[in-house]
Parts: C-alpha cells; structure tokens; sequence
C-alpha cells in the first residue's frame, strides 16, 4: 500500500528512522518495497540516505535489486545516491558505487554532482 505521495511503510521507515532491522523487518517478505517509487521519484535507499541515516542505507543498497530499474534509471540513481552518500558521510556506500560497474554514477550529460559533494 502507498498513501496519497506515494509512500509505503518502507519509505515512511526510511525517511524517519535509522534501523536496519526495521527495514529487514518490512522488506524480508516483500522485496518489491524496495524498488517502489514515491510520487517524487525516491525509492527508500535514496530517501535513507538524503536523510543521513548511516545504519539504514548501507543495508537498503544492498538489498535493492538495481536489475529491476530500467538503465538510465541505473544512471540517475548511482549519481544520486552517491551525492547523497557523500553528503552524509556514508562513506562505505559510497565507495561500493564506485567499485560496483553495474551502477554508473555517470550520464551523458556529465551530470557532476557527486565530483562536487567530494569537493
């Protein structure tokens, strides 16, 4: 279930608390949470991690299926996610999108957020 922004309990979770066991908590049955987009186009490990919680997001990231997004979504949510990461000092997240090629942080555009979150 969403409500009328387009949030489930997971993304709720992810915007207002910092508990990996919550997440697992809600997700461990329905791995579908974790790719499920608000009317803003935020999924939770981005909302996790816009919000600095440095126990939740590493746990999301991993659980999330990027295979499941379509590639230039891949695109915009890497660079996004990196930015954010960097941002919050999320620094293992951080460097497992660099090392993780199937997770460009680039685009075409040479979209240079996360050079300036690191400057």
């Amino acid at each position: 279930m969403q409500d009328t922004s387009g949030y489930t309990a997971l993304a709720l979770a992810a915007k207002s608390i910092d508990s990996s066991r919550m997440a697992k908590c809600m997700s461990e049955n329905c791995k579908d949470l974790l790719t499920m987009k608000t009317r803003d186009n935020e999924i939770p490990v981005l909302l996790a991690a816009a919000n600095g919680h440095k126990e939740m997001t590493p746990y999301l990231y991993s659980e999330t299926h990027w295979d499941d997004f379509p590639e230039e979504q891949v695109i915009h949510y890497g660079g996004l996610l990196l930015t954010r990461c960097i941002n919050a000092e999320i620094f293992d997240v951080a460097l497992e999108l660099l090392k993780n090629s199937k997770i460009p942080i680039t685009n075409e555009s040479q979209d240079l957020r996360p050079l300036y979150a690191l400057a």
